[in-house]
């Protein structure tokens, strides 16, 4: 425990093989994270975190002023998608429904996308799925169908808490879309990619290993396309410099000129990572 003005703050310790220095995260569910580089000590790592304990006093007022995150999803529930908050509908008839046509658009190279697209000299290569209208049979197999956005999810209970459904749903959307979106950069920065994983990292959006292995976090789908480029890139640049040295950052910059805005996105909508019920 952490006493921090009178309260005492739990703290979870983690080494990490791949951290370079000490790192203190406050979770959404008031748990405080330490990570201990590979070198570090858990004395230095304490003494550390005891350090910080002003900044956490200011991370746990702002926790508490902001809206508490729905655990269950249900119907009505607005959730992130593509950086867009939607609520969580049922279909009043399915059997006229849309569902994504999931069309992407071949023979011209992918480009980062600005989070103001359409603004002079700007052009849009940002490919999402397109909705178009597909009729829904009428017939047992669809007994409740929801909608998020242009996705249509079949579901067992409409009662029940919707979340795990839902969040199968978008990390199958992550597996299909991330990967071809990865490769795309790659080809056009002239990089090589052995492999892109898809996975659920509780503390860090993507890694990138020495291998060229890229590993993106599934809710990236839930981020606006901007954000999701910016991180792609990002990774993609550690193919060139694998640290986050000041020549690093003149890499990205490079190839992601608005990269401060997507990291300022990230700042001002923390926890998702840590949104797990």
């Amino acid at each position: 425990m952490l006493l921090v003005n009178g309260r005492e703050v739990p703290v979870a310790v983690v080494r990490s093989r791949r951290a370079r220095r000490y790192v203190l995260r406050l979770r959404e569910d008031g748990l405080a994270r330490l990570t201990i580089p590979r070198n570090g000590s858990a004395r230095e790592g304490w003494e550390f975190a005891q350090r910080q304990r002003s900044w956490l006093e200011r991370q746990l007022q702002y926790l508490a002023s902001r809206p508490v995150r729905p655990k269950e999803w249900r119907l009505g529930t607005e959730i992130l998608f593509r950086g867009e908050k939607l609520k969580i509908e049922a279909l009043i008839d399915s059997r006229f429904a849309c569902e994504p046509a999931n069309v992407v658009q071949i023979g011209q190279p992918p480009a980062y996308v600005s989070p103001s697209p359409g603004g002079e000299g700007s052009r849009q290569t940002d490919f999402l799925p397109q909705l178009s209208p597909k009729r829904v049979p009428d017939n047992p197999q669809f007994p409740n169908t929801i909608r998020v956005g242009g996705e249509l999810i079949s579901i067992v209970d409409p009662t029940a808490d919707l979340r795990p459904a839902i969040e199968r749903h978008l990390r199958a959307l992550a597996a299909k879309e991330l990967p071809t979106r990865t490769f795309e950069f790659a080809a056009l920065h002239k990089l090589s990619v052995s492999r892109v994983t898809i996975r659920a990292q509780r503390s860090r959006w993507g890694s990138c290993s020495f291998k060229g292995v890229i590993s993106l976090n599934w809710r990236l789908i839930q981020t606006p396309p901007f954000v999701r480029d910016y991180i792609i890139l990002h990774e993609l640049m550690h193919l060139r410099q694998m640290n986050h040295s000041a020549r690093f950052w003149r890499e990205v910059e490079r190839v992601c000129p608005d990269f401060r805005t997507a990291k300022r996105w990230l700042k001002e909508n923390p926890g998702l990572l840590d949104s797990r019920p």
